[in-house]
């Protein structure tokens, strides 16, 4: 049960929780708009000016624009080592070859395509060391890669994709197998169960202060064991973490400390963000399952006693918290859909604790009915698109899970990997 948490809310209190440094720099100027709109969009910068701080922090970007003309200034990212063309060739690729970092550069154009100059210019890339790929080179994504956990269901003229994703993870997870990074390609409209890159941050932190703190004037230390406070506030000590979290609720605590812990260890790199991150940079549509205020309710509807039973557990676990976490990771990798299950799930042997049942009804099966009413909406609408839906893995093989209810429902569902 506690992995299961740890999976579900980490998103959101990652995204509440961890400060990012403001701190200023000089700003650059990249000449060409749309290669300067792309890095913004790397960064997930809107309005504010690009500075050598900001090119320095990227080791890898997809291009996309088509209307790129100029790539002058990029070599101003000198940490940049994979550079990804999703576009129509460019008229110069020289400025390449001054980047003291890049190993690696896919370019999604065939060979025949390009010009005798652009051809030159990558030959002289690979006798640089650089490893140059071209789309008849290399597929999308790696043939050998990791994941799995992805279905296929087609209705008509609509195909709904449905890919398990896992909450938090390693920058080295992607790209992710060629199946799903295609199937993410093909995909007109990317369905996630919340729309992470676009929560207002104010909202969400108001909503979590309303259903997730003590409105009375008292703290944690008034509601918990003594001896559990004890230890809560030795390990908040001993973590650097601030005191003001006293004021939240048992089940925030436990999701907030589950949020430091995988932000000290790095393991930031969701795949549900991966994909959202690259829909939003590729202007691809983006239909949210649920909102960030159902999913905190499960979470918030439970009882106090409950609540307090889920923080001991988070705190007993932060003792081998790494290598539960590299357990996970490694099972999901491997696409291992059996141990995967059982390491989520844990002992399914146990005498059932009505409360947790009903936890678990609330967290996966009101869930799952309602995220497969809506694909199967979906795929009635017959309005010749492709949906590509990221939900956590757990949505796809825990009973009643949404692979079997739209079996039920008379649609053929294909496993593609």
């Amino acid at each position: 049960m506690k992995r299961i948490i740890n999976g579900l809310l980490i998103v959101f209190m990652a995204v509440i929780l961890v400060a990012c440094s403001n701190e200023s720099n000089e700003t650059v100027t990249i000449s060409d708009k749309h290669l300067e709109a792309e890095i913004k969009a790397t960064l997930d910068i809107t309005d504010a000016s690009l500075t050598k701080k900001d090119l320095t922090s990227i080791q890898e970007i997809e291009i996309t624009s088509k209307k790129i003309k100029d790539l002058s200034g990029i070599e101003q990212l000198t940490k940049l080592e994979r550079l990804t063309f999703l576009n129509e060739p460019i008229s110069d690729y020289a400025p390449l070859a001054s980047l003291p970092a890049l190993k690696e550069l896919h370019i999604h154009t065939r060979a025949a395509k390009l010009d005798s100059a652009q051809r030159d210019v990558i030959e002289k890339l690979r006798n640089k060391g650089i490893s140059v790929t071209l789309k008849d080179e290399q597929p999308i994504g790696d043939p050998d890669g990791a994941g799995g956990y992805l279905w296929k269901i087609e209705n008509g003229q609509t195909t709904v994709y449905l890919q398990g994703t896992i909450h938090a993870g390693t920058k080295d997870f992607y790209p992710l197998n060629t199946h799903t990074e295609q199937a993410y390609l093909d995909a007109d409209i990317v369905v996630p169960e919340v729309d992470i890159t676009s929560l207002n941050l104010l909202e969400t932190s108001q909503l979590l202060i309303s259903i997730g703190t003590y409105q009375d004037g008292t703290t944690i230390e008034d509601h918990i064991p003594k001896k559990l406070y004890t230890k809560l506030s030795k390990y908040m000590e001993k973590e650097q973490i601030p005191q003001q979290m006293e004021m939240y609720r048992p089940w925030v605590l436990s999701s907030m400390l589950d949020s430091f812990m995988l932000e000290k260890l790095g393991y930031t790199y969701g795949v549900d963000e991966y994909f959202l991150k690259k829909a939003k940079k590729d202007q691809k549509e983006i239909i949210a399952l649920e909102t960030a205020e159902s999913q905190l309710s499960v979470f918030a509807d439970t009882s106090e006693a409950y609540q307090i039973q889920m923080l001991e557990e988070t705190l007993t676990s932060m003792e081998s918290y790494e290598d539960d976490m590299l357990e996970l990771f490694s099972l999901y990798l491997a696409g291992d859909e059996k141990e995967l299950l059982n390491t989520l799930m844990g002992d399914t042997e146990e005498e059932p604790n009505p409360e947790e049942e009903a936890f678990m009804k609330a967290l996966n099966d009101d869930r799952n009915i309602a995220m497969a009413d809506q694909i199967e909406h979906f795929l009635e609408e017959d309005q010749n698109n492709v949906y590509f839906v990221i939900v956590g893995t757990l949505h796809l093989i825990q009973e009643p899970h949404i692979v079997s209810l739209l079996q039920e429902k008379g649609y053929e569902v294909e496993r593609v990997y």
